[in-house]
């Protein structure tokens, strides 16, 4: 039977080591057999079950190998450590191919351990994906001896302990500022600690000491962003994880800057790394001026102007400590070289042409640096030249620019079907209403990406022959917000950006806020407090703040709407009832809809309560003095009737029932109403503040000749009472009438 042992992609575990013939997966794994390619029979996929028929007939039954993730787990043969092959699937689970991972090297064969602190584990974007693949078959391949060797029905030479098997750990490694030692502990003494370049180039080795602890020399340092990996192995053989070394030092020196002299010799100017120190000195390396490139720019006062045909040297220091070589500079000559051209060459390598500074000279070299072919960069800043001679796509030449000046270009290295000229921007370009989709023109059979103000990348499609392409994106653009639109040709030369606007609205407009309500009709006028009364059945309501434009929804007791009012272009509105509300409590809510037809959350409850108007005062229908009512039965009873109903008197309700208990026993100063019927007026004014007032109909009987009353008293009988307020000289007046009620 054969051997199988499944390796954790995550957490580089083994998760099984048996003698097998099936196995079922849970997560992400490299799986290897121990039999030789040739020993396969065949490979096919059931369901998503690999199943192995070996040609002895054995067969091996790989549970839920095939997952919705395209190569989640990887399948190695191995034989010993002379083969390792790995299993190539297409999409539908059909073998197509074996790719040889070659014997693992040093490098190539560590078993699984922990991360040390500071060495991060080395990545697929640094290395191959086979490089990594191998990286647990070592391990794999000692585990499948092992069982070989110790397995009761192969084998009669029997153990009794088994081998060391266990791999040591990093516990730290950490490279020096410089890049040429490596410090740092492992988890065991005594175990070898080596270091790699990415080739697998051992750059140094040692042996940790009795505590774990190692520093190792390189023969060669990680600079420059260079990396490496560093490992451990212990005497039984097991080698750790490896991990990722990377050099920060910066040792590469800036370009040479671009130095120009000005016309009066008394500045320096051009271009060079941005954030590098300029010196600028003469002949006798005197310093003439310093600065710094700000941006990649510089402009320097010179200390001494400088004299017709005087050269001075420019170099360039980074924050490093880099110097450049040196760029010279003279009055009088133009020392600013062209900028490198943009070329593009035929696939047949016939033709070239290109964008470069306007009549200057164009020269193609050959590998060897001989000028094999000559062109002119016309007023337009573009060039075309047919080559004597085809390029091919395996020796590479170069294009250089020469102004008149005779100063060079960057060499712009080409070959046959060379690129470096970026697409135009895309055109035409339109979003659909839904912001979810973009189309336009760009150059044919070019990629078109699009990204968010993000950066974020939201979609991308290919170009047709004919340039057209429509974009789906991935996250709407809408609420004013741009998307932005480049352009790839097939040499990855990419085009500027370009921009578009979607105007999809979809944010909804703010809560209402509850209006000022007005009332503006009766005795009181004013702004009517939230829950609040008012006799005014058509208040005024007015509103701030609004989206304008939107439509403003009024609802009243819930889901009632009874009206709906535009929002002006000031963010007000206004509404006023164009019929009464009804009597009694009103509970008003308020809504706002857009354009687009978002909806606002609703506001607070505005809560109104209606009343009916009170009447106005009643006008004054004193009988005049000089009038009397006749007497028109033969007792001195007043009959009702003859009282004029719309003659009142003005009394306190308080000083009302005063009287009324005074009634049986007059008092001249605290009675208000005496026997004959008269007011004391003088008590009435005393207690009564516009405001505290009643109107009293009320109808005299002369009740001495009823039989239920004594002594000539007067009844006071209330047939009618009504608030309404007076002034002062209203009450006046009504007082001198008041005779005539009685």
């Amino acid at each position: 039977m054969a051997q199988l042992v499944v390796y954790a992609q995550q957490d580089h575990k083994i998760i099984l080591n048996d003698n097998t013939n099936k196995v079922q997966l849970n997560q992400a794994s490299i799986i290897q057999l121990a039999v030789g390619r040739d020993d396969v029979d065949s490979m096919v996929r059931s369901g998503n079950k690999l199943i192995i028929t070996l040609k002895n007939g054995e067969k091996i039954v790989i549970d839920h190998y095939f997952t919705d993730i395209p190569d989640e787990n990887q399948l190695v043969l191995s034989r010993g450590n002379s083969e390792y092959y790995e299993v190539n699937f297409d999409s539908k689970g059909q073998f197509q191919s074996y790719t040889d991972l070659v014997t693992p090297s040093s490098i190539e064969s560590f078993p699984q351990l922990s991360t040390p602190q500071a060495a991060p584990v080395a990545e697929e974007s640094t290395f191959s994906k086979s490089t990594l693949l191998k990286l647990g078959l070592g391990v794999l391949a000692a585990e499948g001896i092992y069982l070989a060797a110790f397995d009761d029905n192969k084998s009669s030479n029997k153990s009794s302990s088994a081998p060391d098997i266990v791999a040591p750990s990093l516990k730290s490694a950490t490279l020096n500022t410089d890049g040429d030692t490596v410090t740092g502990a492992a988890s065991e003494a005594g175990c070898i600690v080596y270091v790699v370049d990415t080739d697998g180039k051992v750059l140094g080795t040692t042996t940790a000491d009795a505590s774990g602890n190692y520093s190792v020399k390189l023969s060669e340092p990680l600079t420059d962003g260079n990396q490496g990996l560093i490992y451990v192995q212990d005497s039984a053989g097991n080698k750790s994880q490896p991990s990722l070394l990377q050099g920060s030092k910066d040792t590469i020196a800036p370009e040479a800057p671009v130095a120009q002299v000005s016309a009066d010799g008394t500045a320096v100017s051009g271009t060079a790394e941005s954030g590098s120190t300029i010196t600028i000195t003469d002949a006798n390396g005197n310093v003439l001026g310093t600065g710094v490139a700000t941006n990649g720019t510089y402009v320097i006062n010179l200390k001494t102007p400088l004299e017709s045909g005087q050269v001075v040297k420019v170099t360039a220091k980074d924050k490093a400590g880099n110097v450049s070589e040196a760029s010279e500079a003279e009055l009088g000559k133009d020392t600013t070289p062209p900028t490198k051209p943009l070329v593009e060459v035929n696939e047949e390598g016939t033709k070239l042409i290109g964008t470069a500074e306007a009549n200057a000279t164009v020269q193609i070299l050959d590998s060897e640096g001989k000028v094999i072919a000559t062109g002119t960069v016309d007023a337009n800043g573009q060039f075309s030249i047919d080559l004597p001679t085809a390029l091919t796509d395996k020796i590479s030449n170069q294009v250089v620019i020469v102004d008149a000046a005779g100063n060079k270009s960057t060499a712009v290295t080409i070959k046959a079907g060379t690129d470096t000229i970026a697409p135009e921007k895309a055109a035409d370009l339109k979003i659909n209403a839904d912001g979810n989709e973009v189309t336009g023109t760009a150059e044919p059979n070019s990629t078109v990406t699009i990204k968010d103000s993000s950066s974020k990348v939201i979609g991308s499609a290919t170009a047709d022959a004919d340039g057209k392409f429509t974009v789906t994106l991935s996250t709407a653009v809408t609420d004013g917000k741009y998307c932005y639109i480049t352009v790839a040709d097939k040499s990855g030369n990419v085009s500027d950006s370009n921009s578009i606007q979607g105007n999809k609205d979809t944010i909804a407009p703010t809560v209402p806020k509850v209006p000022t309500v007005t009332d503006d009709v009766g005795a009181e006028k004013g702004t009517i407090e939230n829950g609040g009364t008012t006799d005014d059945a058509r208040p005024t309501f007015k509103g701030t703040g609004a989206e304008a434009g939107t439509i403003l929804s009024i609802f009243d007791k819930g889901n009632n709407l009874i009206a709906q009012v535009t929002v002006d272009t000031d963010k007000t509105w206004t509404w006023t009832p164009s019929s009464d509300l009804a009597l009694g409590e009103h509970n008003f809510t308020f809504v706002l809809t857009d354009a687009s037809g978002n909806t606002s959350p609703e506001s607070d409850v505005l809560k109104i309560t209606i009343v009916a108007p009170q009447p106005e005062t009643p006008p004054d229908e004193t009988v005049p003095e000089t009038e009397s009512v006749p007497d028109t039965t033969d007792t001195d009873l007043v009959e009702p009737a003859s009282i004029e109903p719309t003659l009142a008197k003005i009394v306190p309700l308080s000083l009302l029932e005063i009287a009324t208990d005074q009634a049986s026993e007059p008092d001249a100063e605290n009675t208000l109403i005496y026997q004959d019927g008269t007011i004391n007026t003088e008590l009435l004014l005393e207690n009564t503040t516009s405001g505290d007032l009643a109107i009293e109909q009320m109808i005299a009987d002369n009740s001495s000749n009823s039989s239920s009353q004594t002594n000539n008293e007067t009844a006071i009988q209330q047939s009618q009472i009504e608030a309404q307020v007076l002034t002062r000289s209203d009450l006046d007046q009504l007082i001198q009438s008041q005779q005539a009620l009685f």
